[in-house]
């Protein structure tokens, strides 16, 4: 061989081309495919996936209006189905003032559906305001409500409304419905349904009502105006008159 030549590449033959096709085609139809699939899947998944645009409420709703919840969710809704957090979306209806629960469920294609618990006054406080079960303040106002009258310093709602639960619990007990209840220094004053006033320490709250119900089928209860409970033994009771709607002067230690 000379200087300065080159070996020539050997042609590739028909049957080496045939080969390579047969190879390379069944490659080029499964990408092909899979592309297809990919592109079906992306348009499926996208129609399915559609935007929530219709909001469903469940339950009645008295105290919030549908033009608040949309204004509470209105950096969540509407949103698409699948990236809409259902979590994210009941706890920000439970930030409504007078929500006290809320759930969320997704109803595809495009409805989100909102049942609330609403807050509702239990009681009057210090006579401006109302309370929920919690003791919380609501921010509505209830006008000639038969509501119970709850009083005491401001902040002490939670504490008073938590009194006012255990006290009502022990009235139902003896037939005594509880209307009124007064946080004042270190006693609490019980007002019953009927007119009855119980004064009671703050120390020995429900041991004093436990003394009380002990011997409660012993006093004719529809002749007692007032008791006191704050005293170490026994306790005081104020009597009505018979014949008028007046309370006796002297009390009769027990």
């Amino acid at each position: 061989m000379s200087k300065g030549a080159t070996r020539k590449k050997p042609k590739r033959t028909k049957l080496q081309l045939v080969q390579i096709r047969r190879w390379v085609q069944p490659i080029v139809v499964a990408v092909f495919a899979c592309g297809s699939m990919g592109a079906a899947g992306f348009l499926v998944l996208e129609w399915v996936n559609r935007d929530i645009t219709q909001l469903k409420i469940v339950a009645p709703i008295a105290q919030v209006s549908e033009s608040e919840i949309r204004q509470q969710l209105s950096t969540h809704f509407p949103s698409s189905f699948f990236y809409l957090d259902v979590i994210d979306v009941r706890e920000q209806l439970k930030k409504l003032p007078m929500v006290r629960e809320a759930s969320v469920k997704k109803v595809w294609p495009d409805t989100l559906e909102i049942t609330l618990q609403e807050e509702i006054p239990v009681a009057s406080w210090n006579s401006d305001a109302v309370l929920s079960h919690a003791g919380d303040i609501l921010p509505v106002t209830v006008k000639d409500a038969q509501l119970p009258k709850l009083e005491g310093a401001v902040g002490n709602s939670h504490t008073v409304m938590k009194h006012f639960h255990l006290f009502s619990s022990w009235g139902k007990t003896h037939q005594l419905e509880l209307m009124g209840l007064k946080k004042n220094g270190t006693d609490w004053q019980l007002r019953t349904k009927a007119g009855i006033q119980i004064w009671i320490d703050q120390e020995d709250a429900l041991q004093g009502l436990k003394r009380l119900g002990a011997v409660l089928n012993r006093v004719e209860i529809d002749r007692v105006s007032g008791i006191d409970l704050r005293y170490e033994q026994g306790f005081a009771v104020a009597w009505k008159l018979d014949s008028q709607n007046e309370t006796v002067n002297e009390e009769n230690v027990l």
